[in-house]
């Protein structure tokens, strides 16, 4: 594994990130193969990239400046704030120590693919994807995930950008959370196996490596 302690969203942060495909972008990976064919081939052969217009606009610009382009919805700032005792939470519920890192690296495509966990056990080889949802009916739906196929159904996003994470880390364990801390029911939590979803994750991976 490749990682760097760069605090995250900090401008080195984005720099490392910048013309990568990440996690946050994992599921747009895995819905159109002619499409990802298209743009890895560019990528590869030109560091430029090709997928929606404006997907390819954005990995442009951050080729040419060095910094990813980004957006800050309130959704996402709260999250941020909650996400030190959203972890902290998560690690007395485990019984992991979740160590924050800046961004992890593919070791065989380094300058392509890299993702930013939230939390990674080194001595368990488990990581973590954490949600801090705003609304007591999304934190509460996560009550259903009791399966692989349940993380997809709840939510394609997260569990793409859980099998990616696996994949750059080369952990086969990732602990996904959603924390709220103002109900009794605070952290719901499930954990995804590689062998539970070991079909989507040899699929990202010939994705990855094609």
């Amino acid at each position: 594994m490749i990682y760097t302690n760069f605090t995250q969203r900090s401008p080195e942060w984005y720099a490392a990130r910048a013309g990568k495909f990440t996690g946050s972008t994992a599921a747009d990976m895995m819905k159109d193969t002619a499409a990802f064919t298209t743009l890895l081939n560019r990528v590869k052969a030109e560091r430029r990239f090709k997928m929606s217009q404006e997907y390819i606009d954005s990995k442009v610009y951050e080729l040419v400046t060095g910094y990813e382009t980004k957006t800050q919805p309130i959704n996402l700032s709260y999250g941020q704030m909650m996400e030190q005792p959203a972890r902290e939470a998560l690690e007395e519920h485990s019984g992991l120590f979740l160590e924050e890192v800046g961004f992890v690296t593919h070791e065989l495509y380094p300058d392509l693919f890299g993702s930013s966990p939230d939390g990674l056990d080194f001595n368990a080889c488990v990581g973590a994807e954490i949600k801090c949802p705003v609304t007591l009916a999304a934190h509460y739906k996560a009550f259903g995930v009791m399966s692989a196929s349940d993380l997809k159904t709840y939510n394609a996003d997260y569990y793409w950008k859980c099998i990616f994470n696996m994949i750059c880390t080369g952990f086969d364990t990732w602990l996904f959370a959603s924390y709220l801390p103002f109900v009794e029911e605070k952290l719901i939590t499930f954990t995804l196996l590689r062998q539970e979803c070991e079909q989507d994750y040899n699929a990202m991976v010939k994705r990855i490596e094609y």
